[in-house]
């Protein structure tokens, strides 16, 4: 048995967005640091949520949480490189759903690292977690991954 983290991507992904990996990005081993990699999948989440016309910053007594995330790195992403993330929605439950990612060199197409995350609709007001509002549930809905 593995203790590897298993990350089931997608064949195709819908959308993608470019980044360029910055100096402040590189960590002591001379490559892109974890911590940097996730602010870029943060980043692809709130531009490709964007996209979708589903806000992440709401003024409505909702907010998302981040519920986990998994990483698995493929290769060392480099100072000058170009991050290609892909990100597709890996399924919805009542009350978020999950984003799948494939982070990539831009230039040579070489894998970086694949990775998934989970975020939950929370009501500020009760402090708990609540159901997907329609519009959100169809505009994340069309976006689902096909395996």
């Amino acid at each position: 048995m593995s203790l590897r983290v298993e990350i089931a991507l997608p064949q195709q992904f819908g959308w993608h967005t470019e980044l360029p990996i910055m100096l402040q990005h590189i960590n002591r081993g001379n490559h892109l640091a974890n911590e940097a990699l996730i602010a870029y999948l943060n980043e692809a989440r709130h531009r490709f949520l964007d996209h979708i016309a589903v806000p992440e910053w709401r003024n409505d007594g909702f907010s998302w949480l981040n519920a986990d995330l998994a990483v698995r790195y493929r290769s060392e992403g480099n100072y000058g490189e170009t991050l290609k993330v892909e990100v597709a929605i890996g399924g919805l439950h009542r009350c978020g759903f999950d984003m799948l990612y494939r982070v990539s060199d831009l230039a040579t197409g070489r894998d970086i690292a694949h990775a998934k995350t989970a975020h939950i609709f929370f009501e500020d007001a009760a402090a708990s977690t609540a159901s997907l509002d329609d519009l959100t549930r169809s505009a994340l809905q069309a976006h689902i991954a096909d395996s």
